[in-house]
């Protein structure tokens, strides 16, 4: 799902496209968001927490705080097999 340097790209192009949320969630109450599970699950599961089962924990985190500002997510997954077209990006 992610695109390679597509944020360094809008941050140079049109910069107005990227935006910080003070609030972080609250600005976005009532809405709908996209997520990139699969870029997200990965973050979660190799990131430096001992727990276990860091990337369960830190997606029930990640819900229980968009409910608490009601907003609404679609979480869009990668399919079961790298892309061909992904074959030649190095992490």
């Amino acid at each position: 799902m992610g695109v390679l340097g597509l944020a360094p790209f809008l941050q140079k192009i049109c910069p107005e496209a990227i935006k910080t949320l003070p609030n972080r969630l609250k600005s976005l109450s009532g809405k709908t968001v996209v997520i990139d599970g699969t870029l997200i699950t990965q973050r979660l599961h190799f990131a430096p927490m001992p727990h276990p089962y860091r990337h369960v924990l830190g997606w029930y985190r990640i819900m229980q705080e968009l409910k608490e500002c009601d907003v609404n997510a679609i979480c869009v997954f990668d399919g079961m097999e790298r892309s061909h077209a992904k074959g030649r990006e190095t992490a």
